[in-house]
């Protein structure tokens, strides 16, 4: 560690997964989704290997065809993005994301630990809400108020889940009363 004045920089030899998108156990996945990683360090993109180190693949164990991506951000290689080929991935098909220890950052430390996690393709035919407006603003976490959530495709039957209590879809909108 590194620092003065109480404040301290701490080198870490390897690099972790930050986040993910899809999150693990999402569903209803559009099918023309990219697949998102974000790791805690600058990547080195010469040594990701596509079905190897960096892997999506089909529930068949299979990798599914594409390519990867780096979208830039002026600050270095920490996003990696997987591009399925056309059409997509197959509506209502289950894929599993899976990082080895063989990714490594441009400092030459690993990835910490191995990364898996599965996502599920949204249903076919089935629409993917889009929300227009959440009202009010604010609300009290700990309930005692109504909050709508207005917006599309919101399917008969669905539910939002708010502070861990089910809100109905009804007319368009989620409206919960806690």
């Amino acid at each position: 560690a590194t620092g003065s004045g109480g404040i301290f920089v701490f080198d870490t030899p390897f690099t972790s997964v930050a986040d993910t998108y899809p999150k693990r156990g999402q569903d209803r996945v559009p099918p023309d989704t990219a697949v998102t990683v974000w790791f805690s360090r600058n990547i080195n993109t010469s040594n990701l290997t596509l079905g190897d180190n960096f892997a999506v693949r089909n529930a068949d164990g299979v990798q599914v065809a594409g390519a990867l991506d780096f979208p830039g951000t002026g600050t270095g290689d920490y996003i990696v993005r997987f591009v399925a080929d056309a059409p997509g991935f197959t509506p209502g098909a289950t894929y599993t994301l899976v990082l080895t220890t063989g990714i490594t950052d441009e400092e030459g430390g690993s990835l910490l630990r191995p990364h898996s996690q599965q996502f599920t393709i949204a249903p076919p035919n089935s629409s993917s809400p889009v929300i227009a407006a959440v009202s009010p603003f604010y609300c009290i976490a700990s309930g005692g108020g109504t909050l709508t959530i207005s917006g599309s495709g919101f399917e008969a039957g669905a539910t939002v889940r708010i502070t861990g209590v089910d809100a109905p879809v009804v007319a368009g909108s989620i409206t919960a009363t806690q």
